[in-house]
């Protein structure tokens, strides 16, 4: 997906950068109340065999990312993400990782109450086996939104339906991996559950 916002994270170095050639540095840009914002991270670090300012992506079959947004962090309190995406999808090939990162919660309306901005901090951080490692943390601004979700309207009669609803009640044009369609008998008793299995066979149940 070519819109998505593409992040190149020099872990070694702990910052973001323009590329995988370009060393340059990479500012994040301003986020938005009610935005959700899809994103494809890529971890890289030195490749001392080619130069310098050279990178090589990381091998990422075996790390799980996490993205977090909230306050300014201190030593002596926890304190609460007002943003968090902790499930990201792979593609090993290319080595990236990416989701979708919701600034439509409570928590970024209550950053902001009665203000037009808001300063955060995004915070990426890597699992692998035992091993944590925060990779950045990086001050980012909020802006509230003019086309707030709550001045959305409708015709008279009518239901609004959110975005989190509709994918729960709607098929994609492309499912998500593992998941399947079920048609209900008419009489409400039967389900017919059809699939993919790995090797892209048919799978089709009958309950």
């Amino acid at each position: 997906m070519a819109a998505r916002l593409k992040l190149f994270v020099d872990w070694y170095n702990k910052r973001l950068q323009q590329g995988l050639r370009n060393a340059g540095s990479f500012t994040l840009p301003t986020f938005f109340q009610g935005d959700v914002i899809p994103m494809q991270v890529y971890l890289l670090e030195p490749d001392p065999d080619d130069g310098p300012t050279t990178f090589s992506k990381v091998d990422i079959s075996n790390i799980a990312l996490s993205m977090a947004v909230g306050p300014t962090p201190v030593g002596n309190a926890a304190e609460t993400p007002i943003a968090t995406q902790y499930t990201w999808s792979k593609n090993t090939t290319e080595n990236y990782f990416y989701a979708d990162l919701a600034l439509n919660t409570a928590g970024v309306g209550t950053l902001l109450g009665a203000t037009a901005n808001a300063t955060a901090y995004l915070e990426i951080q890597a699992t692998e086996g035992s091993s944590i490692t925060t990779l950045i943390q990086q001050q980012i601004t909020i802006k509230a939104e003019v086309i707030e979700a709550g001045s959305l309207s409708v015709a008279a009669g009518a239901t609004p339906l959110s975005l989190e609803v509709a994918q729960q009640m709607f098929c994609l044009k492309r499912m998500g991996a593992g998941e399947t369609l079920t048609f209900t008998s008419p009489d409400g008793l039967r389900y017919l559950i059809k699939g993919v299995d790995n090797d892209g066979a048919e799978r089709s149940e009958t309950i």
